[in-house]
């Protein structure tokens, strides 16, 4: 008689990776680490747009003193109180987490997961693009127009970037960009909606931006700095929530005869 035959053990099941946190603290310093990472290691495509937000700003700190005088109305009951109505609605303390709000009680009535992340990115979008605005207001000290026309540099009583269209923008970036472009499927009903709404979210931040040169708190390229600062930060942090898997980057120093060097390996 032969040796019994001894039954194969079946393998394990491979477990499957587990999946990058959506929401939650994680959630939060992955995004960030993705923010820092587009910061010092831009992507293809990133240095076109900095060229182009630059060239618009250096073109609207020529003509910002023409702007000025065809925008600013003195009268305050004479200036546009619809946009008045749109900076509060999208530029307040409370726009952000409102919005939040609803779209996290929404995700959670339906089961929408998508709906509870872009709480989430909302919130963090809103709070980069208060930092980003702080530091290039710093950067860029220039006075509001109606308390002059200087523009310092390095200062903390700078307003060289609108904190309001900051605000209105990083609002607009992430619902855009989420829920607002066209998908397979859509009915020429929901695309028709959609562009709708990405037309009135955009002309919701012109207003803002329109209402801060009109009351003469900033002069166009703050308003444009602005706008950049806020769709910048949201359409970032809405690439890292689309793309988990990217691997971040990882700081090396290496020590040649000419001093210490650091480079970003990936």
């Amino acid at each position: 008689m032969g040796a019994p035959e001894i039954p194969e053990t079946p393998a394990a099941p491979q477990s499957s990776p587990e999946p990058a946190s959506r929401v939650g603290w994680r959630r939060f310093a992955l995004d960030t680490r993705a923010l820092g990472r587009r910061v010092v290691s831009p992507e293809k495509g990133d240095f076109t747009r900095l060229a182009v937000v630059g060239a618009g700003v250096l073109a609207l700190y020529g003509l910002r003193e023409e702007i000025r005088d065809r925008v600013v109305e003195p009268d305050p009951d004479k200036r546009s109180p619809a946009a008045q109505d749109v900076r509060t609605l999208m530029a307040s303390g409370l726009s952000t987490p409102l919005a939040a709000l609803a779209f996290a009680g929404a995700g959670r009535f339906d089961g929408d997961s998508e709906r509870t992340e872009t709480a989430q990115v909302l919130l963090e979008s809103t709070l980069w693009s208060v930092g980003l605005a702080a530091a290039g207001s710093f950067v860029i000290a220039s006075e509001r127009p109606r308390d002059g026309d200087e523009v310092n540099f390095f200062r903390t009583d700078g307003h060289g970037v609108s904190l309001d269209v900051a605000l209105a923008a990083s609002l607009a970036a992430p619902i855009d960009r989420r829920h607002l472009r066209p998908r397979p499927g859509d009915t020429r009903g929901e695309r028709f909606a959609k562009g709708f709404g990405r037309a009135a979210l955009y002309a919701g931040v012109a207003a803002v931006a329109w209402q801060r040169m009109e009351s003469d708190a900033h002069w166009a390229p703050d308003v444009f700095l602005g706008a950049a600062a806020g769709f910048g930060v949201g359409y970032v942090l809405c690439d890292a929530h689309e793309d988990t898997r990217k691997p971040l980057p990882a700081p090396r120093v290496a020590f040649s005869p000419g001093g210490v060097t650091l480079r970003w390996r990936f």
